[in-house]
């Protein structure tokens, strides 16, 4: 692992460290366990228990490190690291999560590995490096950290929230609009509950459409000169107008249209079949 590696962290690994955390013992201040990657990416995770053995095996996955809850690195870290990962998984990486959110409301996720200290023949030690880690997430992932995010801010006072996301995205659309890093605007009108696919796609192309006037604004800015030209967004937005395809719009409204009522006949069949099972119910 070189000196400049970074850590990539899917948020079910989050999830599944913060279920671990809440779900410890009462007499339990910290909860640790080991996550499994492909290539420095944290894709998986699990609760290591003290006193039974785990006999579940991922064959597409394998072991690259550990992760403990808290905010800071104690003696026990390192014990457990030296005397144990080291000694079986090579450049093991240490993930800390503040599951107590000790600095605000922000949940802080660092990543370390080790590196000998000492003089040969006499007492060594380990030093802990960090690492660049940051939080990344393929498309169910994105949709449903986009859900939850929403859920939290639907919940807000004002009419809309900034967010800042640090999670690399997949998407060529997303990591233009976002940049990966950049800050943007969650609407409170624009949450949604889970199984609405119909109010799920409304919005869904509404948010397509920000994302679009976003394009079109950075378009007209690069045009006037007021805002520099960067060849990776050109690049982007170039093989995002390449793929869309080339279709008459009377042909999609057509296929849209057809969509929709196949979908209210199987609304109404569906309703009709509940209706008359109600019906045999009291019949019987």
């Amino acid at each position: 692992m070189e000196s400049s590696a970074k850590v990539h962290v899917h948020p079910v690994v989050l999830l599944s460290i913060i279920d671990s955390y809440e779900r410890r013992n009462e007499d339990s201040t910290r909860v640790i366990g080991n996550f499994d990657k492909g290539i420095i990416e944290v894709t998986n995770s699990y609760a290591v228990p003290y006193k039974e053995s785990d006999h579940d095996i991922n064959r597409n996955e394998r072991i690259v490190g550990w992760y403990a809850s808290g905010n800071e690195i104690t003696e026990h870290a390192k014990l457990i690291h030296q005397d144990y990962y080291m000694q079986h998984y090579k450049d093991a990486i240490f993930l800390l999560v503040d599951a107590e959110l000790s600095f605000g409301n922000k949940m802080a996720l660092k990543a370390f590995r080790s590196r000998p200290v000492g003089v040969p023949g006499a007492t060594r030690g380990i030093i802990f490096l960090p690492l660049d880690v940051d939080v990344e997430c393929n498309g169910p992932e994105q949709t449903a950290v986009h859900m939850m995010a929403g859920g939290s801010a639907a919940r807000s006072k004002d009419k809309s929230e900034v967010w800042r996301v640090n999670i690399v995205s997949y998407s060529s659309i997303n990591r233009l609009t976002f940049n990966c890093d950049l800050w943007f605007t969650i609407f409170s009108y624009n949450f949604l509950q889970m199984g609405d696919d119909l109010i799920y796609l409304c919005q869904l192309s509404s948010r397509i459409q920000e994302m679009l006037d976003h394009v079109l604004l950075y378009v007209e800015q690069v045009v006037t000169e007021s805002k520099p030209m960067e060849s990776s967004i050109g690049r982007a937005i170039a093989q995002l107008i390449f793929s869309i395809p080339k279709l008459d719009p009377e042909l999609i409204d057509n296929l849209i249209n057809s969509s929709f009522r196949d979908l209210l006949m199987i609304t109404y069949l569906t309703n009709l079949i509940k209706t008359h099972l109600k019906l045999l119910n009291l019949a019987n």
